[in-house]
């Protein structure tokens, strides 16, 4: 028997200039709201403040659903109730970081829910495992609505940019920002230099080129940002503690046995 059962779905649209009455989470439940237009205020320990497309709110026993909304901008979410056997650990908020698979979610969660023949237990686990796992890449790296715009900014630079000479300088330039104010700004939100990120996201590009194609090493190096092929092998190991042709040998598909 799943852990988890899918009690309610629905879709909810607020109007303007009423405020919905929040309603409280029955005990060994989890109601869950997710934003799909207009924004939201909400307190999560910081003094407050809106939230918007895609923000994911989980509810659990006593804490009381989302209701006040900016003027001229009334929300509207896809709400979930589940039935919890066990109540695992969950953040508050997390958010739908592919805003682009949001609406399909919604409309086969809804659609599905209301089928005679439909599996809940399935369809149960189906969202709560979606659930979880934006809940996990939240954790793992803050989303754009928590980051100041100029490290959002820059990091989205970076991603786009990584074969040029990417260096704190030239960051700090494109936020308009000095380079020590920069650096403590970027350390603070991302946990990591902007050299730790620029290195971490050059090998990460690296690693699906080498377990997607059979692009040449060499071709992989330049591609990612590294100007010598030494280098490139000395960081990738020392990123995944194994060489990239053993990386490519373990995960290219076509080495399967």
């Amino acid at each position: 028997m799943s852990d988890v059962q899918l009690v309610r779905v629905g879709y909810f649209i607020a109007t303007d200039g009423i405020i919905p009455k929040p309603s409280p989470t029955p005990e060994a439940h989890e109601r869950v709201e997710i934003i799909t237009g207009g924004s939201v205020f909400f307190d999560n320990g910081d003094g407050g403040r809106y939230y918007g497309n895609g923000t994911i709110f989980r509810h659990r026993e006593g804490e009381y659903t989302i209701s006040v909304f900016e003027p001229g901008s009334p929300y509207q979410c896809l709400v979930l109730l589940f039935k919890l056997n066990e109540m695992k650990p969950c953040p508050r908020l997390s958010f739908w970081t592919r805003l682009e698979t949001l609406p399909a979610f919604v409309k086969d969660a809804r659609r599905a829910f209301v089928q005679d023949d439909c599996d809940l237990s399935i369809l149960g686990d189906y969202c709560y495992s979606t659930l979880e796992w934006y809940a996990w890449q939240k954790g793992r790296s803050p989303s754009k609505e928590e980051l100041p715009h100029n490290i959002y900014r820059s990091i989205e630079h970076i991603k786009r940019n990584l074969t040029d000479r990417l260096d704190v300088e030239t960051l700090a330039d494109l936020c308009g920002l000095s380079r020590p104010y920069f650096q403590n700004l970027f350390m603070k939100h991302m946990h990591m230099t902007p050299h730790t990120f620029i290195m971490k996201q050059r090998l990460q590009k690296a690693g699906d080129l080498l377990t997607a194609s059979n692009m040449p090493v060499k071709e992989i190096a330049e591609a990612c940002g590294f100007e010598h092929l030494e280098s490139f092998y000395r960081a990738f190991k020392k990123y995944n503690n194994e060489s990239p042709g053993a990386y490519r040998q373990k995960y290219l598909p076509s080495n399967w046995a």
